[in-house]
């Protein structure tokens, strides 16, 4: 079994209060695998300070300087080695720092080749974070099934914020494809909307899809921190065989 955390951590520095409650969700979660939106440099070092004893950190940022973020892959050190991975742009040319002219933002996708140590089963593992703007996103959904034609015969689970809702024309792609959202053929599920914006609001723009993988359960925890919310988003726990 393997257990899979996909969690947007809201980009502005945070404090030391809200610091100290993601990471203890993260921790909490005890996740295998992890997949994390909206890392800032800041989040980066905290990430690294906190879980690179036990985990590795995998992901390049979409830009240098003041816009710079990661939409990074974390895995066990002693669970599974990675064969190969990159991060690409959701774009006509990923392999570059490049956009769609709809896009409000550069886009990325991080791909790491896995491979489990105690079974040497060999799986594909993607984070993605895409625009808020559906013309732009449905392109990125074309793109991003075309990076996971390049591994094809692997098992693949994707995690990320897909920042548009099922009714949204990149849902309608991605549920056309090969990959089946993990809520929906999961044995077991407990579900509430992905995002919150610190209970301001309600929706669910966040998902994990799979290819050949079977979903044991998936959960979208209300958690709270001191009564508090630790990101604008809540987290997703995605149980893999």
């Amino acid at each position: 079994m393997q257990r899979l955390l996909c969690y947007n951590l809201y980009s502005p520095r945070p404090d030391d209060a809200r610091r100290e409650r993601v990471v203890e969700t993260i921790r909490e979660c005890n996740a295998d695998l992890m997949g994390f939106q909206e890392i800032t440099p800041v989040w980066k070092e905290i990430l690294e300070e906190h879980f690179s004893t036990d985990y590795v950190f995998l992901g390049n940022p979409r830009e240098e300087g003041r816009g710079c973020e990661y939409a990074p892959i974390l895995f066990r050190r002693e669970k599974y080695e990675c064969t190969g991975w990159n991060t690409f742009w959701l774009s006509d040319t990923p392999e570059v720092q490049s956009r769609f002219e709809e896009s409000k933002y550069y886009r990325i996708c991080t791909i790491a080749r896995m491979r489990e140590k105690t079974t040497g089963i060999r799986f594909l593992f993607a984070n993605v974070h895409m625009d808020y703007v559906w013309d732009a996103a449905k392109k990125q959904a074309h793109i991003l099934l075309r990076l996971l034609d390049r591994f094809p015969n692997l098992p693949t689970v994707v995690c990320g914020d897909f920042n548009c809702s099922r009714l949204s024309p990149a849902y309608a792609v991605l549920e056309k494809s090969r990959l089946q959202n993990a809520e929906d053929v999961a044995e077991i599920a407990v579900l509430r909307p992905t995002f919150q914006a610190f209970g301001k609001k309600e929706d669910t723009i966040d998902f994990v899809w799979v290819d050949n993988m079977n979903v044991h359960g998936f959960f979208v925890p209300e958690i709270k921190v001191n009564g508090l919310y630790p990101s604008d988003h809540n987290p997703l726990i995605c149980q893999l065989n």
